[in-house]
């Protein structure tokens, strides 16, 4: 994909793109994959109503927060979120194909409707996990959850009637590198 000519001609000091502002790829409706190693801060409604983006690579782990971002991106199936990230609000409800998502063990908040709404039927939450709002989760018929036994996650996962099955470390290594071989 191309950036059109003299999109960053004359930038004498520019070394590397880390933040993306608010909109910038909202209703590119031909887009169908974003690798962004880089970005460390990513503006709101940043990735919204792009019909053909199919997956979403974040691989800064400068980026600690993802907020309002990819609602309604009906093709997202694979989402990779950075070690770094705290906390993601309400920024992937109505990705109605989103199915594999990496989430890593500093994730400490899920928001409200962050995954609503999405084709996610098993997921790995992290042990570092310390809030995960009731709805988060809301329209994913069958959810299944792989949690570490007593953490936040797996009590959450029992309040909200959530089918868990209880791992290990080792469980969680395995987990993340079978999403790896799968995603690709």
């Amino acid at each position: 994909t191309t950036i059109g000519s003299y999109a960053f001609a004359h930038c004498i000091s520019l070394t590397d793109v880390t933040t993306l502002q608010n909109n910038v790829f909202t209703d590119c409706k031909s887009l169908e994959s974003l690798y962004l190693p880089l970005a460390s801060e990513i503006g709101e409604y940043c990735f919204i109503n792009n019909e053909s983006l199919t997956s979403i690579y974040l691989g800064c782990d400068e980026l600690k927060t993802i907020n309002k971002m990819g609602n309604n991106n009906a093709s997202l199936n694979t989402l990779w979120i950075p070690s770094g990230v705290e906390a993601i609000t309400e920024s992937f409800n109505s990705c109605a194909a989103l199915e594999n998502i990496a989430l890593h063990e500093n994730l400490q908040t899920i928001g409200s409707r962050a995954f609503a709404d999405s084709s996610i039927s098993s997921i790995y939450l992290p042990e570092s996990l310390t809030d995960i709002a009731e709805d988060a989760f809301d329209g994913c018929s069958g959810l299944s959850a792989s949690v570490v036994e007593g953490s936040y996650a797996h009590q959450w996962c029992e309040k909200n009637n959530v089918a868990c099955t209880q791992t290990s470390a080792q469980g969680k290594s395995q987990a993340l590198r079978l999403f790896f071989m799968f995603a690709k």
